[in-house]
């Protein structure tokens, strides 16, 4: 694996930089974005399956262009991972 997640300003992190390895532990106090974390790395490492299979069935969304396919299979994911809680994404 080995990817550097840089997050600012996400849910109750306000800013972190997190060296992903194949092995990581995240400790800390409750409601401390642990979980936030961990859904972060999840749904970046998911990204590229996520555009092979909007590759592989383009066909549902017709009418749009593969970049809008994705994008648009890139929020559905990211609301189903978090929710659709309104983010401080600046």
């Amino acid at each position: 694996m080995g990817a550097i997640l840089h997050i600012k300003n996400f849910g109750p992190i306000k800013e972190a930089e997190i060296d992903v390895k194949e092995f990581l532990v995240l400790t800390g106090l409750q409601a401390s974005g642990k979980s936030t974390i961990a859904k972060l790395i999840y749904y970046f490492m998911s990204i590229r399956q996520l555009v092979l299979n909007t590759q592989i069935n383009a066909y549902h969304l017709s009418g749009k262009s593969l970049h809008e396919k994705v994008i648009f299979n890139m929020e559905k994911m990211f609301f189903q991972i978090f929710g659709k809680v309104l983010y401080d994404l600046c």
